[in-house]
């Protein structure tokens, strides 16, 4: 039995140093999916592709970051740079979550199937 408990812990060890070798890659992979996904909320929000988000398309907006939210002219940049501290934070919190997940799963005993 010890054995065996011992074999669960090392699979454990393994997995969780694999995760922690990816995270580089996802930060990479998060940044580009960051900016893919706050291309098309600019895209989305600006109605008639002037490059300029005025206060009728502010109006209109679904996915506004909310730093935006009483602006009356927004340009491209501005609401990449807000967008993408939304995105981030996101991904933080969701990065968090994980981790607590990740860690209340590996702390619990080999015989515990809970």
């Amino acid at each position: 039995m010890a054995l065996t408990e011992l074999r669960i812990a090392v699979h454990r060890i393994i997995f969780l140093a694999a995760a922690l070798a990816a995270i580089p890659a996802l930060a990479q992979q998060s940044d580009t999916s960051a900016e893919t996904e706050c291309t098309e909320r600019f895209k989305a929000t600006d109605l008639n592709g002037d490059g300029v988000i005025t206060h009728t398309e502010i109006a209109k907006a679904q996915k506004l970051p909310p730093a935006l939210a009483k602006e009356s002219l927004i340009g491209r940049n501005g609401f990449m740079a807000a967008c993408a501290k939304v995105v981030a934070e996101q991904a933080a919190a969701n990065k968090a979550e994980a981790g607590a997940a990740a860690s209340d799963s590996s702390l619990k005993p080999a015989g515990d199937p809970k």
